[in-house]
């Protein structure tokens, strides 16, 4: 979940020695609250918006592993430091080892693990000064500069 300034965007993979775009096609309401999802499987790659699809593109060849550092919030630059900072609130982040979603859907308030989950932040707390991991795979985020907790409500 999600909220900010910026027309939502995802960027998949590492294919070719590039990555794949794919930007929303409607606009919302910048203050409210948002969920954001991006599937890639086999075939294709899809935004989701608030359980809705936004955009979709075809994979012209099979996802590498990419070797640079995975920043929430951020990308990396060409010494894989954080660069162009994203401007705005993020909740929750659970990455998994499935598309998760086919059709509309209503997005979840709160993410819970699975057996597919590979990584789950919720953003709820520090603890030891890390972001904890509920995935159970202790992959915890470490954060870089400053971010604030705001324990706000939607």
């Amino acid at each position: 979940c999600y909220r900010g300034r910026q027309m939502p965007y995802g960027v998949v993979g590492f294919e070719k020695g590039g990555y794949h775009n794919v930007s929303a096609k409607e606009a919302w309401e910048w203050s409210k609250w948002s969920h954001l999802a991006l599937t890639c499987d086999a075939q294709r790659i899809r935004l989701w918006v608030d359980g809705r699809l936004q955009a979709e593109q075809a994979r012209d060849s099979p996802r590498q592993r990419n070797p640079r550092p995975l920043y929430i919030g951020a990308d990396p630059d060409r010494r894989n430091r954080p660069s162009h900072f994203f401007s705005g609130a993020i909740d929750e982040v659970r990455l998994s080892g499935v598309a998760r979603y086919e059709k509309s859907f209503r997005p979840a308030r709160h993410f819970k693990r699975d057996e597919q989950t590979l990584l789950l932040l919720h953003f709820d707390e520090r603890v030891a000064g890390v972001f904890p991991d509920d995935s159970g795979h202790d992959r915890h985020g470490w954060p870089h500069g400053k971010p604030a907790l705001a324990l706000e409500s939607r």
